[in-house]
């Protein structure tokens, strides 16, 4: 059955990094033939959404830590009632932060135009230091309040995080679904490997060895430090092994020092 989705999601989808598993995700999601609209944030270049069968509806706001999700929650509470009037979509998919408290009115609208609200979980709370950490950690538990109270369901990563969140929670798991992680199998394919690919991999010392890659933010709390440790410790018995980390983040001099160390 087809449906029609729109999908809020509080990422500056042209300059943080992971704009590129939610883009991915919608894409793979319209491809099914279903009905996508994402209503995200925006800073400069609103052509990183770069798939056409996905609509997106996206508010200018400069990336600013903890402010901009906040002017972006403002939008949304005004904002969502419309579009789920206009659209009429047949759900309503929702991050576990504070834009979930700004869904609200349109939750309570949705439930004449039969729409359903569901919360998508890709992670429980990691930074949980620090006054962002501890606005993390607060909505989660909010949003999974409000969940188990008004939502219709809710979808989680993997069959652990779902248990863990049923059982904490009080959640009926039946109104739990699980979404787990994809790949793409064109660009990841080794049969398809470009000249630029194979250069790249030439640069880096890549060929015949095995390599453990990490693409994200560095954080002291993604076990990146851990990582290091253990690759120093194979490598003594199995010397081809390369562990290879693109990002950015506050803990890159700290891996980098470690590395030397």
């Amino acid at each position: 059955m087809k449906m029609k989705t729109l999908w809020v999601n509080p990422t500056t989808m042209d300059t943080l990094l992971h704009n590129v598993a939610l883009s991915n995700a919608l894409k793979c999601y319209a491809d099914l033939g279903h009905e996508v609209t994402l209503f995200s944030i925006r800073s400069k270049d609103a052509s990183k959404i770069r798939y056409p069968q996905v609509r997106s509806v996206l508010v200018p706001l400069r990336y600013i830590p903890l402010v901009s999700s906040f002017m972006f929650a403002v939008v949304l509470f005004f904002y969502l009632p419309i579009l789920v009037i206009r659209q009429q979509p047949d759900q309503v998919v929702v991050n576990p932060d504070l834009s979930l408290l700004s869904s609200l009115p349109s939750l309570f609208i949705g439930k004449f135009k039969k729409v359903k609200f569901v919360l998508d979980i890709r992670s429980i709370p990691v930074e949980t230091k620090g006054f962002s950490g501890f606005q993390t950690k607060f909505w989660y538990f909010i949003s999974l309040i409000i969940t188990r109270k008004w939502f219709d369901g809710l979808t989680t990563l993997t069959s652990s995080m779902k248990g863990e969140i049923c059982r904490d929670f009080k959640i009926v798991p039946d109104g739990v679904g699980v979404w787990t992680s994809g790949v793409s199998d064109s660009l990841f394919n080794p049969k398809s490997v470009s000249a630029a690919r194979s250069e790249l991999r030439k640069k880096y010392d890549f060929d015949d060895k095995f390599v453990v890659f990490y693409h994200g933010i560095f954080t002291a709390t993604r076990g990146l430090a851990e990582t290091i440790e253990a690759v120093k410790l194979l490598l003594p018995a199995h010397p081809d092994i390369i562990f290879f980390l693109l990002g950015t983040g506050p803990y890159a001099n700290n891996l980098k020092n470690l590395v030397q160390r």
